[in-house]
């Protein structure tokens, strides 16, 4: 199984790496997705990440997690998918409702969506 996170804005990819970890702990591939809102607009990002989700499909099913804008990215980037992109978990920690919520913290509401 693989994992992507994809940060919020004003952090870095570095901001998942505790998160990371215990994902790797747990034995899952685990990797990044680095943008920068001040350089490329919402489009050409989203247009980068259907294609880095689309790599990632091809070696199996594949879990998503955004923080904040990372999971507002995700929604737009799963949505332009072709179909037959895999199997996929989505979770979220935004401001932004996703999806089905799963449970709410002081964080905002964390999604799943299947």
């Amino acid at each position: 199984m693989q994992a992507l996170f994809v940060h919020g804005m004003g952090r870095s990819p570095l901001s998942g790496w505790p998160l990371l970890r215990q994902l790797q702990r747990a034995g899952l591939k685990t990797a990044t997705f680095g943008y920068l809102v001040s350089v490329d607009d919402f489009s050409s990002i989203t247009a980068r990440l259907v294609s880095r989700i689309e790599q990632l499909a091809a070696g199996g099913d594949y879990i998503l997690i955004g923080h904040s804008l990372g999971g507002v990215l995700l929604r737009a980037a799963v949505g332009a998918l072709p179909p037959g992109s895999g199997n996929r978990s989505m979770y979220s920690c935004s401001a932004h409702r996703c999806g089905r919520p799963v449970w709410r913290s002081g964080y905002g509401t964390s999604c799943f969506t299947g």
